[in-house]
This record gives structure tokens, sequence and C-alpha cells, in this order.
């Protein structure tokens, strides 16, 4: 069953904002924002509160803003949480209790942001806390900013939930800023933003999350780059979430070129309503996923995600990685053509492979072997049941590159369309997989 959010919010707007105490032992470390005349109410404006709170914890040393229970209303934008390194965590009392409310924002501003940082902020954030729009907002940007959690949090009514943002300076970059344990229901969870900033986002992402997608939204669930920017580099990014949907989304669109790596891991874990059939990831670019996908009642499609159990890429961006035994299908129409899909390893493994023109079947079994030391690697031929050669190509030979990579080679391809077929099969096992005494 679909979690409702409607009562949740309901209950969430009719709390009684919480008593601060002035016997609280506030040191220097914390203040409550009902310090600076916020009220939480939702019938009075505290936009300028939280503008005199934010700005005083950030320009006297207080490492915490205490947000008690109540419903804020926020009807401008509010300054950036950071001074660049020197970040102020945002905490409420819970998600269920403490609500932001920026319906009253212009569309696309964010209720919180942080802007600046890169490579340095960690073990701050924002934890405890719903955000609520009127369709077109976005809950929290982290722009340019790294090592920032955002913790039992939930996003409800809004354009973006979370908006990881390199759009600051050129160079500025994105990392390891991670939301854990919140809920989603707004258009879209999650958005990658490269604008004049660096093509890469390291390790950011969201781990251990729910996103309802409500009935007649059809937006992208997690988007990645803009077609303007079109190279976004997502590595080791956690995509850990349960998803339920009545629409046929792209649960993952990259708006990016082929030449992207969007590396991801984590489990997805879809529950679909009124058939409908999501796509796992649509766009130019593989969608890489070290983990797993499971999905209760509709079919869905996985669209270019890739899921594998290992994966590395290489100095010339290609990229190596290890799946449970998968097909690989390919047109050779050059002289030589490196099948990046197909990695060997110093443990080796099988392919089987069928390569077929008119008039022309050849069938063999592989062994492919790598070192993994930047040499050339080895190929040995188990077995070549079928060398059907009417058409004259005559017989293919292999190898493997120093990246690991199986290399197929034959100068009379050229031009030619031949088709390519292949079975891989225990690519470079894990050692601790074997049985043993």
């Amino acid at each position: 069953m679909k979690i409702s959010t409607i009562l949740f919010f309901c209950a969430s707007m009719m709390v009684v904002p919480g008593v601060y105490s002035g016997s609280t032992d506030w040191s220097t470390q914390y203040s409550s924002v009902v310090n600076y005349g916020a009220n939480g109410s939702d019938s009075i404006d505290d936009t300028q509160a939280f503008t005199d709170a934010i700005n005083y914890c950030k320009n006297n040393g207080y490492k915490t803003l205490y947000v008690p229970a109540g419903t804020y209303y926020i009807s401008s934008a509010l300054p950036a949480l950071n001074n660049a390194f020197s970040l102020v965590s945002v905490v409420g009392e819970s998600a269920s209790s403490t609500v932001i409310n920026g319906s009253g924002l212009a569309s696309g501003i964010p209720i919180f942001k942080t802007e600046g940082g890169s490579g340095s902020i960690r073990d701050s954030g924002i934890k405890g806390l719903t955000f609520v729009g009127s369709g077109t907002q976005t809950g929290v940007s982290l722009k340019g900013s790294c090592g920032i959690f955002i913790r039992d949090c939930a996003f409800y009514s809004l354009g973006y939930g979370i908006v990881f943002s390199n759009n600051m300076t050129p160079g500025t970059f994105t990392e390891y800023c991670v939301a854990e344990n919140c809920n989603f229901d707004t258009r879209t969870a999650v958005y990658f933003e490269k604008g004049v900033g660096d093509s890469s986002f390291h390790g950011s992402g969201i781990r251990h999350c729910t996103i309802n997608n409500a009935d007649g939204i059809t937006d992208p669930v997690i988007k990645i780059g803009e077609s303007s920017n079109p190279i976004i580099h997502l590595y080791n990014s956690p995509m850990d979430f349960q998803l339920w949907t009545r629409e046929n989304v792209n649960v993952i669109q990259c708006n990016t070129s082929s030449d992207s790596k969007i590396i991801l891991h984590g489990t997805i874990t879809m529950e679909l309503f009124d058939s409908s059939a999501p796509t796992l990831a649509s766009g130019n670019a593989p969608v890489y996923m070290v983990g797993g996908v499971s999905c209760w009642s509709s079919p869905f499609y996985f669209g270019n995600l890739q899921l594998v159990d290992w994966l590395a890429t290489n100095p010339n961006g290609s990229v190596n990685i290890q799946r449970k035994p998968y097909s690989v299908s390919k047109t050779l129409s050059s002289s030589s053509t490196t099948v990046s899909e197909i990695s060997a390893t110093k443990l080796g493994g099988i392919v089987t492979i069928n390569i077929t023109a008119a008039h022309y079947d050849y069938v063999y079994l592989l062994h492919i072997v790598h070192n993994g030391y930047g040499s050339d690697g080895y190929v040995t031929i188990l077995a070549n049941p079928r060398a059907y050669n009417v058409a004259g190509y005559g017989d293919p030979t292999f190898s493997v590159d120093k990246y690991g990579q199986l290399v197929i080679t034959n100068s009379n391809y050229s031009g030619e369309s031949i088709s390519f077929l292949a079975t891989v099969l225990g690519m470079g096992q894990r050692p601790e997989n074997f049985l043993g005494q």
C-alpha cells in the first residue's frame, strides 16, 4: 500500500509551536530561531526571523540553529547557511512536528541553501524538518558544497526536493553530500545541476529514502544534468530508495551526452500501481549501478541501467565492469573493434561468441585474462565449433588490451556489417566466493 502523505501533512500543520525555555543551556554551539522572533504559527511571516537567526549564527560562531515544533512561513529567499567553509546546521524537533512552509517563495527558489565550500565542509547539515511548497520551489539547494548531510527530513509539494549544484564558478564541485532517511513527495526528488561549475559530483546522493510519486506526476524521479551542459560525471553516488509510482516515469533521467559517466550504488525497490511501467534510466549515457533492483506488481524497463557487481574506470575514460551472466550485442564494421562491455581480470572469465553475416557464421568459446598492470591481457580459444566462411571474410582474431577489454580484429570487416553476440560468464569471480575446506 502506498504511504499516505495527506494525513501526515495535515497533522504537521496543526502542531502547536514548542515553547523556548530560557533556562536551556544554549552555549556558543546552539541557538534557537525563537530568540529572533520566529512564531511558528504559520499565520505570521517568519522570513525576517530566520534571516536574522542565520546571519547571527554564521557571524558569531554558533554551530547549530534549533527550530522548535511549529509551522514557519517563509515568503522570500533566506541567506545561505554558510560562510564559505563554516556551516550552520539547522535542526528541527522532528519532521512530524517542525514544518518550513516555503509556498510564498518564487518558483525555483530554495527554502534553505548553501553556497561555496568545495572540498572541506564535514559533519554539518539539516535534520528533522519538513519542507513544504506550492509545487514549484526547491526544498534544499547545496551549491558547491561538500560533506553535508540531510537526515530525517520530508519534502512535499515542491518542484525539487534537493538540488546538488555546481552552478557557481568554474571549478566548483559538490561532493559527498548525502540525504538519509528522508521522504519525498515532490515533482522531482533529486536534481544534479552542473551549470558553470565542474562536471563532477562525487559520492552525492540519497540513502534509505522513500519517494512517493503521486497521480499525474510524470517528471523524472532523479534528474541528472542539463541538455545545455551535457557532460556529467556522477561517481560513487548512493542511490538507495523505495519508490511508489502510478505513472510511466523515468526513474533516472540523464540529460547528458554519451561521454558522461554515471556510477551509482545501492538498491532500488519499487511498488507500481495503475499498470504503470517506469523506465529505470533514460538518456544517452549508460547508467552503471553496483547493487540491485526489486519490484512489486507491474513490469518495468531497465532502459540504460546496467546492474553490475563491481566497476572500475580507466584513465582513458572507459569502464571495466563485472556483471552476473549477461549478453552483449554489437555490429562489427571496422577492422578492429574494442568491446568495452567485456573486461577481463586476473582471475579470468569465459565468453561465448557468435559472429554472423550472410553466408558467414563463426562460434567461439574464449577464456580471457588480464593481469591489471597496464600490459595487454591474454585470450585462449577453448573451442571453435562452427566456422562457416562462404562469404570469405575469414577468421577473426581476439586480444585483450591494456585496459582488460576484448578486441576483435579482422581487416575484411572494414566497411561491412557483421553481427556480434556474446554471452559473458564469471568475469573475475571474487575469490571469497569459492568453496573450500
